[in-house]
């Protein structure tokens, strides 16, 4: 840009800056609106919820107050906002390439708020952007657009479709029984040390190593597989998943699928019971029947069953689980070769 710059106020290009209208959004039903809120991650959307147009906003400018301040985001979809966010109206006779340039100024000035300082409402007075100005000191739009040059602009917008996957990919969550999904089996060994050496990773309730204290020797009909360990004690409800052969101690639980269950499944069943934990801090500790007890939060269908289709989804938007997957079904076929003779009965069932 050429010529002359200077200092302007919000107010130059939005005709209105207003706080969001929602404060928690475990207060909303889900739905298809993303809600926007001081995440610097997914172009701060937060979640999709169902919200009435009369607190929707569409083509409008969102500031972080809180999280990293002055993140500030274009949003040209409908959307809502919570209240850790400003909602900056463009005034209708502004250019989008203004807008655009506006925001990429507010974010290089996050600096200003750094050391813990927040962005509030009644700070917005004292924000400026530096604008091109012509000979007049008034805002050059036309230097903007001419200097910005990206051409069909509406290819470099995001999309709601972009910034999270499937707005209604989870219709409703609900509680299901641990025993509903799996049998629970206490582990078979109590002392390690009288097994013989062996082949086979011998499970106990420790964190580190996927819960293996060493390899034994142990009888087909007390090997297990492609199943979940739970500890009993140390840190109780520690959860582990075994896509391999094992046998177990008497400080966790096994949990044999009662269905054949999904690879994903598997692990999002580890990450919601480890995410349990806290029920036996404070050295409480977790025995069978307390875990027969257990409800899990998971997403639920029409049939009131968990939706696997629905956790696949979630699962497989996590960070290296293409790796891990691809791992899971390269060695599929060399584990159900070795693995056959090392399963009990029920086991065998399951993976057949």
């Amino acid at each position: 840009m050429n010529g002359e710059f200077s200092r302007l106020s919000l107010e130059t290009i939005f005709s209105e800056i207003k706080i969001g209208n929602f404060h928690v959004s475990s207060q909303l039903k889900r739905g298809e609106i993303p809600l926007i809120s001081c995440k610097t991650e997914d172009h701060g959307v937060e979640g999709f919820f169902d919200i009435s147009n009369d607190k929707t906003y569409e083509n409008c400018v969102t500031i972080a107050c809180d999280g990293q301040p002055l993140t500030t985001f274009f949003h040209p979809y409908r959307f809502a906002a919570k209240d850790n966010v400003l909602i900056c109206i463009p005034r209708t006779d502004v250019k989008l390439t203004t807008i655009l340039y506006a925001v990429a100024c507010l974010n290089r000035e996050r600096w200003r708020f750094s050391y813990g300082r927040k962005c509030y409402v009644n700070k917005k007075d004292k924000l400026t952007i530096p604008f091109p100005v012509d000979v007049n000191g008034h805002l050059d739009e036309n230097s903007i657009k001419e200097t910005l040059n990206i051409g069909e602009i509406k290819d470099f917008l995001p999309t709601k479709s972009k910034v999270a996957l499937e707005p209604t990919l989870v219709k409703s969550f609900g509680h299901i029984s641990i025993t509903k999904l799996f049998e629970l089996h206490t582990g078979d060994y109590h002392n390690a040390s009288n097994l013989p050496r062996g082949n086979i990773p011998l499970i106990s309730c420790g964190e580190s190593d996927n819960g293996t204290v060493r390899y034994s020797s142990v009888p087909s009909e007390r090997a297990y597989g492609n199943a979940l360990t739970i500890a009993y004690n140390g840190q109780p409800l520690t959860t582990k998943y075994h896509p391999y052969r094992f046998a177990a101690k008497d400080d966790v639980a096994v949990c044999i699928p009662k269905r054949k269950l999904r690879v994903s499944t598997l692990v999002f069943l580890q990450y919601i019971l480890n995410r349990q934990r806290w029920r036996y801090s404070y050295g409480r500790k977790c025995f069978k029947g307390k875990l027969s007890r257990l409800q899990l939060h998971v997403p639920l269908n029409d049939k009131n069953e968990i939706d696997e289709d629905v956790i696949e989804k979630i699962v497989s938007n996590t960070p290296y689980w293409e790796y891990f997957n691809s791992e899971v079904l390269a060695n599929q076929q060399r584990k159900a070769d070795t693995l056959e003779p090392f399963l009990g009965s029920e086991s065998r069932q399951i993976l057949q």
